[in-house]
């Protein structure tokens, strides 16, 4: 809150602002024609229509993982740490390894980046079904790292491979970048209701199935992650 508080000081006290007063001579603004030019690169443009889908998806098993990781290692891992204590140790890996590995995708081949990349989001995910050890939360911070961290750099290229306008650059990237924030109201909502019903459900089988909820949450990612990778293989720009 203190950095953020002296970043703006900073930023209003350094920075000259021009007069204003030509504002007042400008039209009103249309606001559903600038929805309409707001949009209309995904309406008109197929490979960024899909680049931008393609994002949407991943970021919605993406979302889920990283929102009930936690929760997961608190209900489902058999560790005598403090449950706070138990997550972060988990995450160190993953936010290691990430940016790391990120910097060993190659300039070209970026479906094939995505795929192996989505791979191994898939086996992590694969792995939170089946796991309940302590280390097994540390390779599955680290393996889901390794994927994360090519997938969000190669995504990123693949924008910058189709975008629809160099003139309106800043524009269409801020409308992609919109298919990141997105998946994330919509993901831990309809995640957090699968969960807590199949929890519920599991807790009342004869004998009771362990962490139900959370089988069924991580297998709705493994169904994202695979839709992401149809709709990334349909992009015709992109080697």
């Amino acid at each position: 809150m203190a950095v953020l508080a002296i970043s703006c000081y900073v930023t209003v006290v350094s920075c000259a602002e021009e007069s204003s007063e030509h504002l007042t001579l400008l039209p009103p603004i249309d606001w559903k024609l600038f929805a309409k030019d707001l949009v209309k690169p995904l309406i008109y443009h197929r490979d960024f229509r899909l680049v931008f889908l393609s994002r949407f998806l991943f970021q919605l098993g993406i979302a889920t993982v990283n929102q009930f990781l936690q929760y997961w290692i608190g209900d489902c891992v058999e560790t005598n740490l403090p449950s706070d204590q138990a997550v972060s140790m988990a995450l160190v890996p993953l936010l290691i390894l990430a940016p790391i590995a990120s910097i060993f995708i190659p300039q070209k081949r970026r479906k094939v980046v995505v795929y192996i990349s989505a791979g191994i989001m898939i086996t992590t995910c694969l792995l939170l079904e089946i796991a309940t050890a302590f280390y097994m939360a540390l390779v599955i911070g680290a393996l889901f790292g390794v994927g994360y961290g090519p997938f969000v750099a190669a995504e990123f290229a693949m924008l910058m491979d189709v975008l629809p306008s160099a003139a309106e650059a800043a524009k269409d990237i801020a409308l992609w970048h919109s298919a990141m924030v997105l998946p994330q109201i919509f993901a831990t909502p309809s995640a957090g209701w699968l969960l807590d019903y199949y929890q519920k459900v599991g807790h009342s089988m004869n004998p009771p199935a362990q962490c139900l909820g959370y089988k069924v949450t991580f297998g709705l990612c493994i169904v994202y992650f695979l839709l992401g990778v149809e709709v990334t293989r349909r992009i015709t720009k992109v080697e």
